[in-house]
């Protein structure tokens, strides 16, 4: 479902309260006793305990509505969850309340980890403004993220799993990376690859360093706490080497990698020396996309949490990230 389905369904839902509610990305819905002070700051105290609890002990309770789905209360009763179509898929003539809690149950934590609010329901003549334009950022991202999905952009091609980004032992740190033809590919995949160290070798080089931007995921089998700043830090101590495996596109703008890091993520800033240039997705200097060397080496600059990047609201506001910075160590 998009979000702004996923907001009218949540109206309908809400049509007879009273109290203000909040939004998360993911689904769930946070209802607040009263209207006093920073609306989303108090719905991320409620559900952010919530990451913290193992998930076969989240209290949950499964109730139909509208017609069409099912409310799944979580740990609180002010924190519900909507689900719908799942019932259906899992079996059991579309009355599967296991299916259903197991899947509320996990966007609830997704949700308390990501911490990511899209919308504000709040009904004083004054509204929380704070509040209401953090999640019209935070919406407006993910509003074209989905678009871009929806479309088939590759946007994610700018996104890194922080299990690819390998910190070397410092006996390695001065090693340079295997040559292709010690490594075991497929006729195709070294074909490939050639052609890319060749564009990266024949590329010239830059009059000045220049900052490139890729989204940091959590990855298939790396938990999402990881992109939390100070396990970033420890993962990656100021002042050692990391190898990027494999070819990494990086953007001179914020934009696609915000969107491939899927809004909850971090971020990489590269200082790169060397790199070659690829396609031009928009019309300015800043928006080219590059091609970092194979096994890119860098330094580790610093691992912060910075209100650096557009919130992409159009307002020139700014949204905090966790960045690790990194140096290209030039060869």
């Amino acid at each position: 479902m998009n979000l702004d389905r996923l907001i009218d369904r949540w109206r309908d839902l809400n049509s007879a309260e009273r109290s203000p509610w909040v939004l998360f990305e993911h689904g769930t819905c946070v209802t607040l006793a009263d209207s006093g002070g920073d609306l989303v700051a108090r719905a991320v105290a409620q559900i952010a305990p919530l990451a913290e609890t193992p998930t076969d002990v989240v209290p949950r309770e499964t109730t139909r509505c509208d017609g069409r789905g099912w409310l799944v209360s979580c740990g609180h009763d002010g924190i519900r969850t909507y689900v719908e179509g799942v019932a259906l898929a899992a079996g059991s003539g579309g009355d599967d309340r296991d299916a259903v809690a197991l899947l509320g149950r996990s966007t609830c934590l997704l949700d308390a980890r990501e911490l990511g609010p899209v919308h504000v329901e709040d009904a004083r003549d004054a509204p929380d403004a704070t509040s209401v334009k953090r999640a019209e950022a935070w919406a407006h991202l993910v509003r074209k993220a989905q678009q871009a999905r929806e479309e088939g952009s590759d946007w994610d091609r700018f996104g890194l799993p922080v299990s690819a980004v390998q910190l070397l032992d410092e006996a390695d740190e001065d090693r340079p990376p295997t040559p292709l033809d010690e490594l075991t590919l497929t006729p195709d995949v070294l074909e490939t690859s050639q052609v890319l160290e060749e564009m990266i070798r024949d590329a010239p080089r830059p009059a000045q360093p220049f900052t490139l931007f890729a989204g940091l995921q959590p990855g298939q089998h790396v938990d999402a706490e990881v992109l939390q700043a100070q396990l970033l830090a420890c993962r990656f101590p100021r002042g050692r080497v990391v190898v990027l495996t494999g070819f990494v596109s990086a953007a001179g703008r914020t934009e696609p990698p915000l969107y491939a890091s899927k809004v909850g993520g971090a971020m990489l800033a590269i200082r790169v020396h060397h790199a070659s240039p690829l396609t031009k997705p928009g019309d300015g200097p800043d928006e080219y996309e590059f091609l970092l060397p194979r096994d890119c080496r860098c330094r580790v600059v610093d691992v912060l949490e910075e209100g650096l990047f557009p919130d992409g609201s159009g307002s020139g506001g700014r949204s905090k990230r966790v960045t690790v910075r990194l140096e290209q160590i030039t060869t």
